[in-house]
């Protein structure tokens, strides 16, 4: 019986491995960075974290690859701030199969779906993320993903094995009511390397060499993220205008050693808000 079973899973890696052939999957080196925000009328939070995959399960006579979260977490609550490390977090489990991404919730064996890579044009979305929402249109990316735009204000829009622009998926929950939850993600990479980069200033997982010094995005970014001492800023156009504000809204002091260089050394350790030329707000990390 025992070699039936291996056996069968080794079917199942294989289906896996050809449908990888054919289109864009998720798999065991997947990471995704976002980022979280929390928001009331006395407290703010932010979550900066990864997720990535470490092994793998059975449910429900299935193999699942198993997600952890790890990152950080920035606070505000009255006057009081704080930092939190977050190592290991269980997340759910993961499966993709021919082209629809199924998720388990911790604590759970139930899997729902969240994507679906195979709809077409005017097809109204039925999984968990972006469920309503009716596909405008269908754009063939640099490396022949196909990225769905939905009809959302938001502009939501999904990247075919990668997930939704507003994050892979999150399972915080409050039952405060003067809360709200938005969620970015920030780049997803694949053996270590950038596949898709959405937000650089939430992509706090250093970006490769070449990212930065072909300016292949085109939205202003910071970098390193996070940062010691130096902060360098890549924009486009003249910079007329900074201010650096931390978590309690005070206005920090900074010195510049160039245009597009700014001395942090002596700010506290936490996340800040850049606000350039009274226009673009980046947030940044000092450690």
């Amino acid at each position: 019986m025992k070699k039936i079973f291996i056996f069968g899973l080794f079917v199942f890696n294989f289906t896996l491995t050809i449908h990888s052939q054919e289109s864009f999957q998720i798999d065991s080196t997947s990471k995704w960075i976002q980022e979280e925000t929390w928001g009331g009328t006395r407290s703010w939070q932010e979550w900066n974290y990864s997720l990535s995959f470490q092994g793998d399960t059975l449910i429900n006579d299935t193999v699942f690859l198993k997600m952890f979260l790890n990152g950080e977490l920035y606070w505000v609550e009255n006057t009081y701030s704080g930092t939190e490390t977050l190592s290991n977090v269980y997340f759910g489990a993961v499966n993709e199969y021919l082209g629809k991404v199924f998720y388990v919730s911790p604590n759970s064996n139930s899997s729902i779906t969240l994507y679906d890579f195979n709809y077409t044009v005017n097809d109204t979305i039925r999984t968990v993320v972006g469920h309503g929402l009716t596909i405008i249109n269908v754009d063939t990316m640099t490396d022949n993903r196909k990225k769905y735009i939905t009809n959302n204000s938001d502009q939501l829009f999904i990247v075919e094995g990668i997930g939704s622009n507003h994050g892979f998926y999150f399972t915080y929950y409050t039952s405060h009511p003067e809360y709200f939850v938005d969620t970015t993600l920030g780049c997803y990479y694949q053996y270590d390397s950038l596949i898709f980069l959405n937000e650089s200033d939430v992509c706090y997982f250093p970006l490769p060499v070449d990212i930065l010094e072909n300016n292949i995005t085109n939205s202003p970014y910071l970098y390193p993220i996070p940062a010691k001492n130096i902060l360098r800023i890549n924009i486009v156009e003249p910079v007329i205008s900074i201010r650096i504000i931390d978590l309690e809204g005070q206005v920090q002091n900074i010195q510049f050693i160039s245009p597009d260089l700014v001395d942090i050394s002596l700010l506290r350790n936490g996340l800040y808000l850049m606000i350039i030329n009274n226009e673009h707000r980046l947030k940044f990390i000092k450690k």
